[in-house]
C-alpha cells in the first residue's frame, strides 16, 4: 500500500528544509502528494485560537469555503474552557477538502483578536 499524505508530509518536514513561517510551502507539498491520491477529505487545523469555538470554526469555513462544505468537526477542550489549539475536520468530499488546503493555509483567523495564521495538514483517518 502506498505512503499517506500525513506520513509523507510528516517524512518530508524531517528530512527536506523547514517551511518559511507561514505554512505555504508545507501546504504546497501536501497538496501535491494528496491530490494525486486524490483521497483525503479530513485536515487538522492547527494554530486554532484558544477561544475559538466549534461554530466559530465552522463559521470560518463556511466563509471561505462555502455551507455544508464539512459533516464532522471535533475539536477537543481543556477543562479551563479553552480548546487545545487544533481540531480536525472532514470535509464531504476530498475536493471541498483541498479548496480549503489551498484556501485557508496561511491566512490569519478571521475572528481571533491576535493576528495568527491558519496551519493545516492532511489526516488520513
Amino acid at each position: 500500500q502506498g505512503i499517506s499524505c500525513l506520513t509523507w508530509l510528516n517524512a518530508r518536514k524531517r528530512k527536506g528544509p523547514r517551511p518559511s513561517q507561514d505554512s505555504g510551502q508545507v501546504s504546497a507539498m501536501l497538496s501535491e502528494s494528496c491530490q494525486a491520491q486524490g483521497q483525503i477529505t479530513t485536515l487538522m487545523f492547527r494554530n486554532v485560537p484558544r477561544r475559538y469555538s466549534n461554530s466559530m470554526l465552522l463559521r470560518e469555513i463556511d466563509m471561505t469555503i462555502g455551507k455544508l462544505a464539512a459533516d464532522f468537526v471535533f475539536l477537543p477542550w481543556h477543562s479551563d474552557d479553552r480548546n487545545l489549539g487544533y481540531a480536525f475536520v472532514n470535509f464531504v468530499t476530498s475536493d471541498l477538502a483541498q479548496s480549503a488546503l489551498q484556501r485557508m493555509a496561511g491566512r490569519l483567523w478571521r475572528f481571533s483578536p491576535v493576528p495568527k495564521p491558519i496551519k493545516l495538514l492532511g489526516a488520513n483517518v
